[in-house]
């Protein structure tokens, strides 16, 4: 293979499995295992975990790129994407996310021997479930309204935090872990509305029912909103239960943040086709990416930081 070839199909691994949510995927790998960070876990499984989650949530990027692989094509946003996947193939692009899949589900096996809890392994079957049943057809629930978000939310939210918080918790979560859970899989369902908003015209062609097509993007905007305010709420008082308040202030301030931006971006538009024009501009999906990233570290803070004062200063 040629030095040309060999970059040419690099780029293209890079675009299927999203390089730019990169970042924000091994924090949401993370997140879950920093809610107890006195656990006497061992830190290979630690490891494992976040590996297994990982894996899973770029396959997911993978498999969403072979099964939009048409619709990408017509779409700006998502040309590099679609070019991707012609680099590689897209029954290539197919066999790689399902290896991946079939990768996460036996480690998650080996990882639910380990620790003697099957929850991992039921995780990781359901997150695998939620996976399939958005991309594949005949369900395909992406064209299905509300249906695809949830989809997202329990695969993209609810599923990597629960195989973490599983190891750190011994099987056992306490109720302030929940609230967290779901707290992380509101803002993962209203974020995943909001996503819709951008791609309504190539959408709408390719007769996907996403909540913007079927509801209108003012709607959407404020579905979006909404979830994003009730979960900044939840993380409020999961992260008090955890962590006390001072640091529950800093765990909800990027779900916060992000709903205030969608405020924001509300107010400025007056009509849909201002709306979606402005939330396919470059300097606003840069705004919605790094907000994004700020949820995510702003849950990941109180975790790490309660962890490096246990480990310099002590448990007094």
């Amino acid at each position: 293979m040629s030095v040309g070839r060999y970059q040419a199909i690099r780029e293209a691994l890079l675009a299927v499995h999203r390089k730019e949510f990169i970042p924000t995927l091994l924090m949401l790998s993370i997140w879950g295992l920093t809610l107890n960070v006195r656990t006497h876990a061992r830190l290979e499984l630690v490891a494992l975990a976040i590996l297994i989650n990982l894996l899973l949530l770029l396959s997911v990027q993978a498999l969403n790129a072979a099964a939009d692989s048409r619709a990408d094509c017509n779409n700006p946003l998502k040309q590099q994407v679609a070019q991707g996947v012609a680099v590689i193939g897209q029954r290539a692009v197919w066999h790689i996310a399902l290896l991946e899949m079939a990768l996460g589900l036996l480690l998650s096996l080996i990882l639910s021997l380990q620790i003697h809890s099957w929850l991992v392994f039921c995780g990781v079957a359901g997150f695998l479930v939620a996976a399939l049943l958005y991309d594949l057809e005949p369900m395909r629930l992406k064209r299905r309204g509300l249906w695809g978000p949830t989809m997202l939310a329990l695969y993209l939210g609810f599923s990597p935090g629960f195989i973490g918080c599983i190891v750190v918790f011994d099987s056992l979560l306490p109720f302030s872990t929940w609230l967290m859970l779901c707290g992380v899989t509101l803002a993962a369902y209203g974020r995943a509305c909001w996503a819709s908003i951008a791609d309504t015209p190539e959408d709408r062609v390719a007769g996907l029912q996403t909540p913007s097509v079927h509801y209108g993007p003012h709607t959407t905007m404020r579905l979006a909103i909404g979830c994003l305010i009730l979960a900044t709420l939840l993380l409020l008082w999961g992260g008090s239960l955890l962590f006390g308040l001072p640091l529950a202030l800093c765990c909800s301030a990027g779900t916060l943040a992000s709903g205030l931006w969608m405020l924001r971006i509300i107010r400025q538009t007056s009509t849909d086709e201002q709306a979606i024009l402005l939330l396919q501009t470059r300097s606003t999906r840069i705004q919605d990416l790094r907000l994004s990233q700020l949820r995510y570290a702003c849950l990941l803070f109180p975790g790490l930081a309660l962890f490096l004062w246990l480990s310099f200063v002590g448990p007094g």
